[in-house]
């Protein structure tokens, strides 16, 4: 998702804001779990995330 912003000052000098956003919904999807058979307290357990968090990334140009 993107999110886009312009500002324009007299005829010569403008600039323009944006947010860019990845996984948005940020929902949450387990990676593999461990299948270690030496622990039987971690046989199953899922302990990491298998995409990305939510990633935002922001922008500003100026056009002169």
């Amino acid at each position: 998702m993107q999110i886009t912003k312009e500002f324009s000052w007299k005829a010569r000098l403008s600039a323009q804001l944006s947010v860019q956003i990845s996984n948005v919904l940020n929902h949450f999807q387990p990676s593999n779990p461990s299948l270690s058979l030496d622990s039987s307290a971690g046989f199953g357990v899922v302990t990491s995330q298998a995409n990305t968090p939510r990633q935002m990334e922001f922008g500003l140009r100026i056009h002169f």
